[in-house]
């Protein structure tokens, strides 16, 4: 056999090898809404917080939450306190650009009622968080985004 020919097979060897990595290795694993906040409220207390429904999401941020594949909404009944976490998984990566953009829309008329007359609230809201990967946004407006924002990084990327 000569050196062009083995060059070949192994070649060959290796497509066959990748494809059927590709095609039978560890699936794409995409989780949802529930099992990303999951990973997230471990992080982050929400004490004070209580889960709200697609119809408080709607009248909150303007966001209908039957246009996503999933999504899980804390916030409070107290009008003072501004805590919030939204995480919502698109359908679309398109959907997740608008949601965003619509969001810190809502994120920034909050902050500037708040700016004048409650430091507490708008300290917070100017420390939001607003991230979105792999078909998931998440928006945090907390004490410790950063912790939330980390356990949703590394949740959305296993």
């Amino acid at each position: 056999m000569s050196k062009a020919g083995a060059g070949q097979i192994i070649c060959i060897i290796l497509l066959v090898v990748f494809i059927g990595v590709s095609f039978f290795g560890k699936a794409d694993t995409v989780k949802t809404a529930e099992e990303i906040a999951e990973a997230v409220v471990a992080e982050l207390s929400t004490e004070g917080l209580q889960r709200f429904d697609g119809e408080r999401l709607s009248s909150q941020l303007g966001i209908d939450g039957g246009e996503f594949e999933s999504f899980v909404y804390y916030g409070s009944e107290d009008i003072m306190d501004v805590r919030e976490l939204l995480i919502i998984r698109g359908r679309e990566a398109s959907d997740l650009e608008v949601v965003k953009e619509l969001i810190e829309k809502k994120a920034e008329e909050k902050y500037n009622t708040y700016k004048d007359y409650d430091p507490i609230a708008s300290a917070l809201l100017e420390k939001r968080v607003i991230e979105s990967r792999r078909g998931a946004v998440i928006y945090i407006v907390h004490d410790s985004p950063s912790a939330g924002l980390e356990a949703f990084l590394k949740c959305v990327e296993e």
